[in-house]
């Protein structure tokens, strides 16, 4: 039976004589003696879909001139995801730990799974009694700000200051060059035009940086079609003010906001890692995704590829680019009983016959913590029907997108993305654990079934791109236990508690709001209403994950970019590293073996896991205007809030991602 297949070449330059090859009636040992028909020729891709069948898709791999063959998105039942979001799709688990101050729950150790329904989803009125909670919404004149600004430009821990430690301090930032004549293109959620962050002004005024951009004026470019062949696809993707547009609004104002970003001068686009429905929903079951998740990376090339000169530098802009999303299972968690081996360190485990590993049909616990593989047993099931005993969550690695990022660095463009918040290890190829999978396979070299689980997922741990692995709010630094990390990690940034733009519509538990003041002010029953020219209030949002962590590190380049414009991607991580501190973070030992039996499996794993220890710094090539005035710091919610200044928090949650 045919199926469809991704051919990857290993040169663009085959690709004409290998279509001519493939859809001709001659073949030979490598080539099928028949007209195999297209599925999708995605013009600027070393990648081109074929129907084969599985014989003959072996037959084409031997090719001299093919990279790999590999399965559909849809086929190999992944799907991308944001890197916020739980193991579980169908709730959000939270450890809080120790308890949040006024909590009457008890939270102790690790011992169980609290969930916990998050009241806020619509932001309640000035006279919420939650308003006074520790764990509720703040209002008033304090403007938070993303700590990292501060400990990034500092380069040093400020002492005590964090989690368990003092919660706020008085210091000032100064930032230099900020990514004028720079852009900065964002594959998220859809972030919002319209959102205060994003203006020219930190004060509001202005014009919004964020672009408006047709990128469906590439399709013939980049998939070899006319933007009418897609009339279900709005050109500027609407922007719905709803929780799943939450994640790329923030990401998009840690890298560029005015207030809580890196590059406030910088020009942002934005541009949907998936497929955008009409009702303000990620479209990932709609056949064969008609191309478009596929070819993301695509549009951006052309958009670096064709934008005009800058009249006022004389060159283009340089292109920098955030993917805080990352390919995992459809379902969420894997179930273990469509795997008869698991490949570990080269050593293949076989069930049944390897007893002490597989009791009663399933994969002991113990077992899987000693394999480093992340354990589903206190999720839900994915139908709903009670907690599952033989389910794993691993990342994917999708080798044409890998394949078309390569090709893009190749260009110029500059790539900074999120390790993942599964608390898995990532490997380096040649990597002790790069080739641990789960398999249907019986030899070591039969791969077309392998689920590997220690590979990372694509985006972030493609070949060159920047993987961010996150830090927590603690006084004493160290890798959140959330995060995931490993050698394949380049550096850490702050990843907890991380201020940026929100909608006020909340899609976890695990974070909280303020209303901007900017856009609003109180009327006369003490209620938060729009302030003129406004017509709706803004909000800034706290929150956890390595989504967060990665535009801190895409911010700093895009900020040093106004300075060094021709950087490429190998240039721009050796500025980085240098401006990175060393030996700052807490090292455990010993280093990932990999084995989460004693840690729980790696939920309170704190070890760098063999990363490189290097926290992301910023030093500024000039000195210019910043925030020049002492400012209170708070890291974290503790008690009363300041009512006057701007505050820097560092907020410490738990939970399970």
């Amino acid at each position: 039976m045919e199926k469809e297949y991704i051919i990857i070449l290993k040169n663009a330059k085959d690709l004409d004589q290998f279509y001519e090859d493939m859809e001709s009636r001659y073949g030979d040992d490598e080539i099928p003696s028949r007209i195999v028909e297209c599925a999708a020729r995605r013009s600027m891709s070393r990648s081109t879909h074929y129907y084969l069948t599985d014989e003959e898709a072996e037959q084409v791999r031997r090719d001299s001139r093919v990279l790999d063959v590999t399965r559909t998105i849809e086929d190999l039942g992944v799907k991308p995801r944001l890197l916020n979001t739980t193991i579980n799709p169908q709730q959000n688990w939270n450890y809080y730990y120790p308890p949040i101050s006024g909590d009457s729950k008890n939270y102790s150790g690790w011992n169980k799974l609290e969930w916990y329904n998050d009241p806020w989803t619509q932001f309640p009125g000035s006279t919420n009694p939650d308003l006074a909670g520790n764990r509720g919404t703040t209002y008033g004149s304090t403007t938070w700000i993303n700590w990292a600004l501060l400990r990034c430009t500092k380069r040093a821990q400020v002492a005590d200051w964090g989690y368990g430690g003092t919660p706020e301090v008085f210091d000032s930032v100064t930032l230099g060059v900020q990514g004028q004549h720079v852009d900065v293109v964002i594959i998220d959620g859809v972030t919002d035009p319209t959102h205060v962050e994003f203006t020219t002004n930190s004060d509001g005024t202005g014009v919004s940086r964020r672009k408006y951009y047709n990128w469906f004026q590439h399709n013939q470019a980049v998939r070899g079609v006319a933007i009418t062949d897609f009339p279900d696809y709005d050109v500027t993707f609407p922007y719905y003010r709803d929780s799943s547009n939450d994640h790329g609004t923030h990401t998009a104002s840690i890298v560029a906001g005015n207030t809580c970003g890196w590059a406030r001068k910088a020009s942002i686009y934005n541009l949907p890692f998936a497929r955008y429905g009409s009702e303000g929903i990620y479209d990932y079951d709609n056949g064969n995704s008609s191309g478009y998740e596929y070819d993301v990376i695509n549009y951006v090339r052309e958009f670096h590829r064709t934008k005009p000169i800058n009249p006022i530098t004389g060159r283009k802009n340089p292109t920098i680019v955030n993917m805080s999303y990352g390919y995992g299972p459809s379902s969420g968690l894997v179930d273990m009983d469509a795997s008869t081996y698991i490949w570990f360190k080269g050593t293949k485990y076989t069930r049944p016959g390897d007893s002490w590993i597989w009791v009663g049909g399933k994969l002991d616990l113990t077992a899987r913590f000693k394999f480093g593989l992340i354990d589903g047993t206190y999720s839900e099931k994915s139908d709903g029907t009670g907690i599952s005993e033989n389910y794993v969550y691993y990342h994917t690695r999708i080798p044409t997108i890998d394949q078309d990022i390569i090709d893009a660095i190749s260009e110029g463009i500059i790539f900074c993305a999120a390790a993942g918040n599964s608390y898995h290890y990532i490997d380096v190829p040649g990597g002790a654990h790069y080739n641990n999978r789960l398999s249907n396979g019986s030899n070591q070299t039969t791969f077309s079934n392998d689920q590997y689980f220690h590979r990372g997922p694509t985006p972030g741990a493609a070949p060159g791109v920047i993987m961010v692995s996150a830090v927590d709010s603690y006084k004493v630094d160290r890798k959140a236990s959330f995060s995931c990390a490993g050698p394949r990690t380049d550096i850490f940034a702050p990843g907890v508690g991380i201020t940026g733009a929100g909608n006020g519509a909340y899609s976890y538990s695990d974070k909280e709001s303020q209303v901007d003041m900017r856009t609003a002010q109180l009327d006369n029953s003490g209620n938060f209403v729009p302030k003129a020219p406004y017509t709706r209030i803004h909000y800034r949002t706290r929150a956890p994950g390595t989504s967060f962590a990665s535009p801190q590190v895409t911010g700093v380049i895009a900020s040093i970019l106004e300075a060094y414009p021709t950087l490429n991607q190998a240039q721009a991580k050796t500025k980085m590293l240098e401006m990175a501190t060393s030996n700052q973070l807490l090292n455990q030992s010993p280093a990932f073996n990999p084995d989460y039996s004693n840690t729980h499996f790696g939920r309170t794993n704190t070890t760098t896991y063999g990363a490189p220890n290097k926290y992301l710094g910023y030093v500024s090539p000039t000195v210019s205007l910043g925030i020049s005035a002492q400012q209170k710091f708070p890291k974290f919610n503790n008690g009363t809030r300041s009512t006057d200044g701007q505050t820097w928090p560092r907020t410490k949650f738990y939970r399970q991602s």
